[in-house]
């Protein structure tokens, strides 16, 4: 029979295991072939592909142990590779997009924010999110001396790409910068109680009190994009913008600008669009 797992994760391993690969539990280990093993994934092989993929790992580490011990020959019949693959097939990734206010709608989603933004650092968050298509990482880490002047600079170690990136600061995301309180025990923008970075759901949580619980603060990235290239921006900058890492190596190596000054009229124009449907001027 397969042993049982004496580690701190052994009641999560039983516990899977008996739920995906039960008929396998009570056999002897030197009898299990590829066949059951495929028998017992394939139903959950496509539909839920993370649990499957981590079950057959621990169901060959654990026939790889018994072939260690001398309680089974090789080879293994839990191995993906030349084995089970001709089996259960390539999973098929599905890829989820993160939900977008669509482009018209921008304008009242983001006055449903700013009428949210004395509520917390969630809803200045997302504003900011918003203003200058950050991802929501960058923007919980972000420190006041990122900013300087009408840029804001990240570092590259903060950024996905691992390259330095620079954001034009139009005038409401200055406003709203200087009304933020800085606190002395922490350098972070927007830090939470402890002083430590707020957490993604946080953000989250304030777009959905704002009554757009069916977006993400991701999606407005791709609002941005959607707005921009409708509009006849320039692809590079409204890339640059995003923080996306476009063309060879050979391209990026040679291409060493990030067209700061181009994008100050891109920022300015998308922040219009954002604030059509408020009245800025009570926030100065």
């Amino acid at each position: 029979m397969i042993p049982s797992l004496d580690f701190s994760r052994a009641k999560q391993w039983e516990s899977t295991l008996n739920n995906y690969v039960g008929d396998l539990m009570g056999m002897p280990v030197d009898q299990i072939n590829t066949r059951q093993v495929a028998n017992c994934l394939i139903p959950v092989w496509q539909s839920k592909q993370e649990t499957a993929a981590r079950v057959r790992q621990r169901v060959e580490r654990i026939l790889s142990a018994c072939i260690a011990l001398e309680e089974r020959s090789g080879p293994n019949p839990a191995m993906l590779k030349d084995n089970l693959d001709h089996i259960l097939g390539k999973q098929i990734r599905v890829v989820r997009h993160h939900a977008a206010v669509p482009v018209e709608d921008a304008p009242e989603a983001f006055a449903k924010l700013w009428a949210k933004r004395e509520s917390g650092i969630g809803a200045q968050g997302a504003i900011i999110i918003a203003l200058t298509s950050l991802r929501s990482g960058e923007l919980r880490h972000m420190q006041w001396s990122d900013v300087e002047g009408n840029t804001i600079t990240i570092p590259a170690k903060r950024m996905k790409a691992r390259r330095i990136h620079r954001i034009p600061v139009a005038p409401i995301l200055a406003d709203l910068l200087g009304h933020l309180t800085r606190w002395e025990h922490s350098a972070l923008i927007l830090p939470s109680a402890s002083g430590s970075a707020m957490s993604d759901m946080t953000i989250s949580k304030a777009m959905k009190n704002a009554g757009l619980g069916q977006y993400t603060p991701h999606g407005w990235r791709s609002t941005f994009s959607d707005w921009a290239h409708g509009e006849g921006w320039n692809h590079r900058w409204v890339e640059d913008a995003l923080a996306h890492t476009i063309g060879s190596d050979v391209e990026r190596a040679y291409r060493r600008r990030d067209y700061l000054e181009q994008r100050r009229d891109l920022m300015q124009s998308w922040c219009d669009y954002l604030t059509a449907g408020i009245d800025v001027s009570e926030f100065k």
